[in-house]
Parts: C-alpha cells; sequence; structure tokens
C-alpha cells in the first residue's frame, strides 16, 4: 500500500497532523480499514476519484468520495449553515468540521448523519426538478428497545420547541410543537411558530387529553367500499366515571347553534341535529337545513315542557329484529311517589280535527284501530278498520260511559253473555261456554227448581197432604203448618217415651219418663203437668241429650229435664237418631240439669 507525498486536498506541507494519501487502481472498499486512521484518502488511479476514510470501527469503515472525473461532484453541507461547497476546478474541496456532522457517499449519493450533540443550523437543499429531498431517522436494529426518535427540546424560559413548514412563496405557513409563551399548550398554527399567527388546534395541558379546535375540522377520504369514521374512546373498564363524550359548545346564549350535520353529495339531503340557540327554551331540533334553526322540523325536544315534539308526518321505528320483539317503552322508574305516572297520549287539534288512536296491523293481513272517533259524537272505539271512523265497530264506549259490542255480543269465554239481549226480569242459566240461556219472568211465588241433567224451571210450592198451607205473594211466600196430631193420655206410673204419644202426668209423686232407646229424626212427643206439684222428669239413657233453647243437658244417664210447677209443658222432637232431642214449645220455667 504505497502513501504518496502529495496533498490532494492542499493541505499545507508543514500542518499539524497532514492527512495520508493511499493510492490504488480501484476505488476503497469498507473492508478497507484495518491499516487506517479517519481522514485518510484514496486516490483511484482508474478514475482519478479522491476517497475520505470518514469513520470506522472494529467491523468496517466509511468512505466518503470527495471529488473526481468519473461522477458528478457531491454537495456538501459545512459548519454554520453557509452555502454549500462544491469540488473546485481541480477536484478538491475543503470540510470544516467540528459540529459532529459525518458524512458518508458513494456513487451518485450521499448520505449525511449527525453525532450528539450537533451545534448550529443545519439545512437540506435540493434544487433539481422532480425529485424529493427526504431526512430519515431509521433504527435498522430489529429489538424492542431499538428505538428512532426526533427529539426538539428547549429550555423552560426558552423558546418554542417545533416543527416549521413553508412553501417559499407561498400564501400560507404552518406550525406544529409547543408554545413555549402559552402554558406550553401543543399547537398546530398557521406561523412561523406555535406561538404565532392564529391557532388551527390544540392541546391544553390543563385539561388533561383536552383538543381544542379553531375554525373547521375536516375529515375526508376516497376510500371505497369503507367507512371513514371518527372514534372517541375511554379505554378504561375499571370507573363508572371514565366517559366518552363528543361535546358541542357555542360562545354563548348569544352564540350560534351547537349541532352535528349530515350530507349526502353536493346537498342532495342534509340534515341537522342539535340545539336552535335562536328559540326561547333552546329546543333539541332535527331539520332538515344547514342548521337546527333552518329547514323544516321534523324532531323537537322541549326541555322546559318535558315533551317530544314530531311536527311532520309519521314516527317510524322499524327493525328487522329476527326472534325477539321491537318495543317502545314509556316508563317513569320512580317507586316512591304515587303521582309518577308513566303515559302515551295522542293528541288531536280540537272538535274539528282527526282521530287520536292507536292503530296495529299484521302487515296487509289483519288491522285494528283504538281510539276517539271524533267524527261520531266522539265515541272510544275498537274497529277493524285504518281508524276509529273506519271499519267495523268492534267494541265502543259513549261519552257518557256506556259500553257495548255493536257487531257481535261478546261470548262467554270472554267473558260476555254470548247474547245481543235478555229477558226483563228474567234469570240468567249458563251453558258451559255457549250462550246464556235467559229464563222466562218469574210469576209471584214461583222458584227455580232444579233438573238433574237440564235447564232448572219456574216452578210454585205445593202441599201434598195439605198439612201446610201455601200463600204466594209479589217476592214472598207465606207458609203455615200444624204440628202432627199426638196421641194424649193420662200417665200415673213412671215409664219409656214412645215417640208419637203426649203424657199427661198425673201420679202423686214425680213422674219420671224415660227418652227411647230408638228414635227417628222429626220423631215427637209432648208432656205436661196436669194436677201434681211434683210434677215430671224426662230422664236420658247413655249417650242421650235435650237441647232447650241455649242450654243442653248432661250426656248420658245423669242428665234430665225437670217441671217445677202445674201446667209445665215441653213439647220436643228428635234432631239427632237415637239420641238428641230438642223441645220446640214449651210452657212455664223448665230445670236443665
Amino acid at each position: 500500500m504505497p502513501f504518496i507525498n502529495k496533498n490532494p486536498l492542499n493541505y499545507p506541507v508543514n500542518a499539524y497532523n497532514p492527512i495520508r494519501t493511499f493510492q490504488d487502481d480501484r476505488a476503497p472498499t469498507a473492508a478497507d480499514f484495518r491499516n487506517f486512521i479517519v481522514t485518510d484518502e484514496w486516490l483511484d488511479t482508474s478514475s482519478n476519484d479522491f476517497w475520505k476514510l470518514s469513520y470506522k470501527d472494529s467491523t468496517q469503515g466509511i468512505w466518503s468520495k470527495m471529488s473526481g472525473t468519473s461522477a458528478a461532484a457531491e454537495t456538501f453541507i459545512p459548519d454554520a449553515g453557509t452555502s454549500p461547497v462544491v469540488p473546485t476546478a481541480t477536484n478538491q474541496i475543503t470540510i470544516v468540521g467540528g459540529n459532529g456532522i459525518i458524512t458518508t457517499g458513494g456513487l451518485n449519493q450521499w448520505d449525511t448523519s449527525m453525532q450528539s450533540p450537533f451545534v448550529g443550523d443545519f439545512n437540506f437543499e435540493n434544487n433539481t426538478a422532480a425529485t424529493a429531498l427526504d431526512l430519515g431517522i431509521v433504527n435498522n436494529d430489529n429489538d424492542p428497545a431499538s428505538s428512532s426518535a426526533l427529539n426538539i427540546d428547549t429550555q423552560d424560559a426558552g423558546g418554542d420547541a417545533f416543527i416549521h413548514f413553508d412553501v417559499v412563496g407561498g400564501t400560507y405557513d404552518y406550525s406544529f410543537g409547543i408554545d413555549n409563551s402559552d402554558g406550553d399548550r401543543f399547537k398546530f398554527n398557521t406561523g412561523a411558530n406555535p406561538s404565532a399567527a392564529t391557532d388551527i388546534f390544540m392541546v391544553d395541558s390543563a385539561l388533561t387529553s383536552f383538543w381544542h379546535y379553531s375554525g373547521q375540522l375536516y375529515q375526508s377520504n376516497d376510500w371505497a367500499g369503507g367507512t371513514v369514521f371518527t372514534r372517541i374512546q375511554n379505554t378504561d373498564n375499571s370507573n363508572t366515571g371514565s366517559n366518552a363524550c363528543l361535546e358541542i359548545l357555542p360562545g354563548g346564549t348569544s352564540g350560534g347553534d351547537p349541532y352535528i350535520q349530515w350530507q349526502v353529495g353536493a346537498v342532495t339531503q342534509q340534515y341537522s341535529l342539535g340545539i336552535d340557540n335562536s328559540v326561547a327554551g333552546d329546543p333539541l331540533k332535527l331539520t332538515d337545513g344547514d342548521s337546527p334553526s333552518l329547514g323544516t322540523e321534523y324532531m323537537l325536544l322541549d326541555i322546559p315542557a318535558s315533551r317530544w315534539e314530531f311536527p311532520i308526518n309519521i314516527f317510524l321505528q322499524e327493525i328487522a329484529n329476527v326472534g325477539g320483539a321491537v318495543s317502545n317503552f314509556v316508563s317513569n322508574t320512580d317507586n316512591t311517589d304515587a303521582a309518577s305516572d308513566a303515559a302515551f297520549q295522542a293528541l288531536t287539534g280540537g272538535l274539528n280535527g282527526g282521530d287520536p288512536f292507536l292503530h296495529v296491523e299484521v302487515d296487509s293481513v289483519q288491522e285494528y284501530s283504538f281510539g276517539i272517533d271524533n267524527s261520531d259524537s266522539d265515541i272510544l272505539k275498537l274497529t277493524d278498520g285504518a281508524s276509529p271512523s273506519a271499519g267495523n265497530v268492534l267494541f265502543q264506549i259513549t261519552a257518557a260511559g256506556a259500553p257495548s259490542f255493536p257487531t257481535a255480543p261478546l261470548d262467554v269465554p270472554s267473558g260476555g253473555t254470548g247474547v245481543a239481549t235478555l229477558t226483563d226480569h228474567g234469570v240468567l242459566v249458563g251453558s258451559g261456554t255457549g250462550a246464556i240461556t235467559p229464563l222466562a219472568a218469574a210469576t209471584n211465588g214461583q222458584l227455580i227448581i232444579g233438573s238433574t241433567g237440564a235447564d232448572p224451571v219456574l216452578a210454585t210450592l205445593a202441599s201434598a197432604d195439605s198439612s201446610v198451607t201455601i200463600t204466594n205473594g209479589a217476592g214472598t211466600i207465606d207458609l203455615s203448618a200444624s204440628a202432627p196430631g199426638l196421641s194424649w193420655a193420662l200417665i200415673a206410673v213412671n215409664a219409656n217415651i214412645v215417640a208419637g204419644n203426649g203424657y199427661i202426668a198425673n201420679k202423686a209423686g214425680v213422674l219420671t219418663m224415660t227418652l227411647p232407646a230408638a228414635s227417628e229424626v222429626g220423631e215427637q212427643f209432648a208432656i205436661t203437668n196436669f194436677k201434681q206439684a211434683v210434677g215430671w222428669q224426662i230422664a236420658q239413657g247413655a249417650n242421650q241429650y235435650i237441647r232447650f233453647g241455649n242450654q243442653i243437658t248432661t250426656v248420658g244417664a245423669g242428665g234430665s229435664l225437670d217441671s217445677v210447677a202445674l201446667g209445665d209443658t215441653v213439647y220436643c222432637i228428635c234432631t239427632e237418631t237415637d239420641l238428641g232431642w230438642q223441645v220446640i214449645n214449651s210452657v212455664g220455667n223448665i230445670t236443665v240439669t
């Protein structure tokens, strides 16, 4: 490797650390670094190109072509941002360093990188037509921690840290960065720096993650088959206060309308939804105009009046919910006040207006309407037509409150009678799910008498043996019956009672008469004290008893009825087979034991 004693860059011969020059009939490669030091030069004698070793490490060297005849001279960026330096007529160039610039080159290219720190301004310029001038910050390492960054820093009391965009000779220039004079807000504006001219948008560091836009914000994209959208998302899922909100605010009550506008093409159709600030109460409106205060109103929310209004046409809720219901709820969730109602109201303009009603329909199959027929004395009607004034009237209630089923009577399974009229004063007889059968009007004293397996009939009472006298009146029946005759006889000795007999006690002492051991319900006997002051006693057998008014004798042989004076009389009837008797008529004070 011969080194020559000439200095192609015209450094003084006796200069400190003179640059060494090597020559060969080829250009240097990255592998030519081991016996070289940075600033060594290489002369390619095959092309008369000069190269300079700009950088080396333990694996490679970087040679920069300085001048030559085989390719156009490269443009170099000198210190302190002065004009670019080009080779001289003898293909010589002088590089003045010290600010950290490292230049590397090859055929038809020149790459510049910077060591840290870099001092002074750094300019890239390109005067070649139809070519782009790019600044790349590339880290080719594939480790997750191998980052690439462009850091723009100023001091707290210093100026703005920003990027400036400018089309030379153009109307506008833009800056993007931190306005150090305005609370360190991050801004994008139309000026030479973030603190100049008009702010387009900014992030207010005092309002965490809030963007502020000045003027209009456009999001436009020609995306065939795709959706252009703006998403406002709060990804936190740990706190119920982590909201996401699009907030639209005008200057105040004397300002404009806050709203959202939708538009198809060149105003083929447009709608605006927002607050009409020009109307008292600031109602929320949906219109087909440029703002909520313009165009035709389709929907209005009047907060002071607590109501929604739909000024035009019909409110449609159409959803294809396969296997589910499409519902409209009117719900008041308060459960603390009896006046917390929920209501669906249908109102028309007045007596000369249309019908307020609810219409239900299975499309093109069956329809019903329920509401007020304003053309027929405001009768509430259920019809099978498109309104209460159309179709057949299935049910109606007059303004006076009288309900009726004009088309057909309500059948029994539905809670009706199944008949249109009923017999005056007649009694109704059921027929299962069939129509009710009215009986004829009953005459005085007639009763409904059952008939097995058939409807009951009306009939009057009769006494087969004429023992009962029946007198029929309007709503009354008078029955008069006498007790059946008993066989009476004087008795002076104790004996067992035989039903159907009447006993006249005539014993010098107490006459004891014992209840019959066997008796049937309805059998009777009587006993009276004829002339003996001591009178009579009715004795009982086992488990037998006698009821006298609200008293009852002791059950069994220890119980009895006793007379206490002349004329004491009891009339008894069997009320429980073999055991129980009851006094149905008596004279005197009877002792119940």
